[in-house]
């Protein structure tokens, strides 16, 4: 029903809709210092291990704020070559919040038990000024089971493509 509104919009507006019906699983945890140092600084390290046969993670630093330009110019670059991404967040109670993000991919689970190995990754969190030495782990042993349904994708005749999905845990 939803998907029959949402292709009766798009097409009044111009647009065209692919419906997909793709489902991805995976494990999510967040990592952070003990004392939470990187939460406290807007940040957000997040780890997926893939729920398929093949071993596959992702290493994903998320820098969070509501501001868009704040936001944009965080540097999270990284020597590995990764996935960087802007997008908005629309949070409880419909407040925007605007996310710079980088992935890296890895077919080895990574080893990011200290900062020093997390700043390996993301030099520009040497910035923040926290001991190479602190530990990092799972917060509050957190892990979760993802379930992400890919819905549809939306076009309007120029770029880009909207991508559309929900995600559960």
């Amino acid at each position: 029903m939803f998907l029959s509104l949402l292709g009766f919009l798009v097409r009044k507006e111009g647009g065209s809709v692919e419906e997909q019906n793709e489902e991805e699983r995976r494990q999510t945890s967040y990592l952070d210092t003990p004392e939470g140092a990187l939460r406290q600084q807007g940040f957000a390290l997040r780890l997926r291990e893939e729920d398929d046969d093949e071993e596959e993670f992702q290493i994903n630093l998320k820098y969070r704020a509501p501001d868009r330009y704040i936001s944009a110019a965080q540097d999270l670059s990284s020597p590995q070559e990764g996935k960087t991404k802007f997008e908005e967040d629309i949070l409880p109670p419909f407040v925007s919040k605007f996310s710079h993000s980088t992935s890296l991919e890895t077919d080895e689970d990574p080893e990011l038990g200290t900062m020093n190995k997390v700043m390996a990754l993301f030099p520009e969190l040497k910035e923040l000024n926290i001991d190479e030495d602190t530990p990092v782990e799972t917060v509050n042993d957190f892990k979760v089971l993802e379930v992400v349904r890919k819905l549809c994708k939306l076009e309007f005749g120029v770029e880009p493509i909207i991508k559309a999905s929900l995600s559960c845990w």
